[in-house]
């Protein structure tokens, strides 16, 4: 991932209730990886869409990797083990933000019964434009593409990305 790319999971709203009366403001990094987000959910559909808005990107695929756009820019994966999908991700490059992308995946996202999650914040994004847009506000990612050199500046704050990027390659 790209400083410039903010990165979100897209799961299925039902299966958050199946665990929580309501959606909470945060959960545990470990909670969610351990949870099977995608049992019975169809591929096709997911396909249909990630189709319509990024060009496929069949030279990098994998057997248990798909991805749609580029890597470095606003991109898509579908992550899929035994024929079952099991990690949906999106990274959003905000050096150059794509409205009508945007758009498309969060009505994508309401229509269909999806939230969004961010493990930058272990938190669930709601698919509503200003929910959307206030967490995107507030990524590492815009942080960066507002102003680089006071990014790069705030050690406190790399110290933290460091010792977080550390724990998840552990």
């Amino acid at each position: 991932m790209a400083v410039w790319q903010w990165d979100l999971w897209l799961v299925p709203r039902v299966k958050v209730f199946e665990y929580f009366p309501n959606i909470p403001e945060y959960v545990d990094l470990e909670w969610f990886e351990s949870i099977d987000w995608w049992v019975d959910v169809s591929q096709a559909e997911l396909r249909a869409f990630f189709n319509e808005v990024l060009p496929y990107q069949p030279e990098q695929a994998t057997p248990i990797s798909e991805r749609w756009g580029l890597p470095d820019e606003t991109c898509i994966r579908l992550m899929i083990e035994e024929e079952k999908i099991t990690d949906v991700s999106v990274r959003i490059d905000a050096r150059n933000i794509e409205t009508n992308f945007l758009r498309s995946l969060i009505d994508f996202a309401k229509t269909n019964g999806y939230i969004f999650f961010t493990l930058e914040s272990n938190r669930f994004v709601e698919p509503e434009k200003k929910c959307f847009s206030d967490e995107l506000n507030r990524s590492r990612a815009m942080r960066f593409v507002k102003n680089p050199l006071k990014f790069f500046e705030d050690k406190p704050y790399l110290d933290k990305i460091n010792k977080e990027i550390r724990r998840k390659w552990k």
